[in-house]
């Protein structure tokens, strides 16, 4: 048997098809199974032969195989042309893919474009607040009127807008230290201008009604002594109240001359009244003349101890301004 009982069979190459370099399947040449023919043939059927005998007398029949040889797979291919379909679905795929790739790519950079932008608009939120609050501070005096509910308002919005500020500048990037310091810097001041505000008022407005000297009579023909000690005790146990509520870390000079005052009293008090049970109104008038003295002084420190502090309220003010200069946009 020769190769001309070898068949011709179909064979796919589903990849190659699939990817339209292929228009028909490919042919191959298989060779049918067969069954195998017995190895010796006997050309005698006589019995008791030896093995020798036998095998001298066998004819052996060629191999099958020897003759056969595999023909070349042949595919065909037409003009060399793909199919068109698989070339666009494929081109999709591959544009998908690299439109995500980008996309992951320019994460980072996006973020961080959308956190200076959410930085520089708490940024101009903060500046517009800015300037009520240095207007309320230049318009705290004490002894004039202090107006609590504007400086509240103005404080307060400055702790909205510096908080925001902190909060937005924390979802910048590393990239991003140098404005994320600006943005924390700015945020500081501002808080720290507005709490010295609100510090400040509240001590000025709490000081100035017991810092002045109350009216008293010093003609013993005026008052009776019992109205005298009433009056004195009153303004001396107000004043006390008061001091000791003054809260610590501001304008400390006042609180310790109002401290130093407060410790004269009781001795002031007993000349005033000796002088007027004694019918000596010089004597009587002599002891406020003292205490006036006492409250000028604690006034004078009053008054420079708020300047000072209105001064670096100014310049936190200033330091906020100018590190909000140094944002983006």
């Amino acid at each position: 048997m020769n190769g001309s009982h070898i068949k011709k069979k179909p064979m796919r190459n589903s990849a190659m098809e699939a990817l339209g370099f292929i228009e028909r399947p490919s042919v191959s040449y298989v060779r049918p199974p067969q069954v195998a023919p017995s190895r010796l043939v006997s050309t005698s059927t006589r019995s008791g032969l030896t093995v020798a005998e036998m095998w001298e007398t066998t004819e052996l029949e060629a191999d099958s195989m020897a003759d056969w040889k595999p023909d070349a797979v042949d595919e065909r291919r037409l003009n060399k042309r793909i199919r068109w379909p698989m070339l666009v679905l494929w081109a999709l795929i591959l544009g998908a893919l690299g439109t995500g790739a980008y996309l992951v790519w320019q994460a980072p950079a996006n973020g961080a474009q959308a956190a200076l932008a959410g930085v520089a608009a708490d940024a101009d939120v903060l500046v517009d607040t800015l300037g009520p609050l240095e207007d309320v501070t230049n318009s705290l005096i004490p002894g004039q009127n202090v107006d609590s509910v504007a400086i509240s308002a103005a404080a307060s919005a400055v702790d909205d807008a510096s908080r925001r500020l902190f909060t937005s500048s924390g979802d910048l990037p590393a990239s991003e230290a140098s404005s994320r310091s600006a943005a924390t810097e700015a945020a500081t001041q501002a808080l720290e201008a507005s709490k010295n505000l609100t510090g400040l008022a509240a001590y000025v407005g709490a000081v100035t009604q017991v810092i002045v000297v109350p009216t008293l009579i010093t003609n013993p023909a005026l008052v009776d002594l019992e109205t005298a000690v009433r009056d004195f005790g009153e303004w001396r146990n107000q004043f006390d109240t008061v001091r000791r509520a003054l809260p610590e870390g501001t304008l400390t000079t006042v609180t310790d001359e109002l401290a130093s005052v407060s410790a004269r009293l009781e001795s002031l008090q007993n000349a005033y009244i000796d002088g007027l049970r004694d019918d000596d109104a010089v004597a009587a008038l002599a002891a406020v003349r003292d205490l006036e003295g006492l409250m000028a002084t604690a006034w004078t420190k009053l008054l420079d101890e708020t300047d000072a502090l209105k001064e670096d309220i100014a310049s936190k003010i200033g330091l906020a301004r100018a590190s909000l200069d140094l944002l983006p946009g």
